[in-house]
């Protein structure tokens, strides 16, 4: 199991824990919604949005295709529908993480 460390008293505890067995210290998980989180996860989205559009258009769609469907494969697509595409799905991961921002973990007494 992992662990993690008490902001207040540098006590060891379980990285799922809610509080600190020893001080007492509750660890409660927030939204950071700073503008460079926003952008940090607007970012990290965008590009993970994207890679997964590739990854689907270019590899696992024409395999299933192939495999299930062969009458689809008389629609191929072309390299601009596939750049289209990814850079839609770049757009709204990076619009989605901007608005979402990112998670931290802040303590209280």
């Amino acid at each position: 199991m992992s662990r993690k460390k008490c902001f207040h008293c540098q006590f060891s505890v379980p990285s799922n824990a809610s509080v600190c067995g020893h001080c007492g210290a509750e660890f409660r998980k927030v939204a950071d919604k700073s503008i460079t989180a926003r952008i940090s996860s607007a970012i990290g989205n965008g590009f993970m949005a994207g890679l997964i559009c590739i990854v689907v258009l270019e590899g696992i769609l024409p395999a299933v295709a192939k495999t299930y469907f062969p009458a689809l494969l008389k629609y191929e697509t072309t390299d601009e529908e596939t750049t289209l595409y990814t850079l839609f799905a770049a757009c709204a991961g990076a619009l989605y993480g901007l608005f979402k921002g990112e998670d931290k973990e802040i303590t209280r007494r």
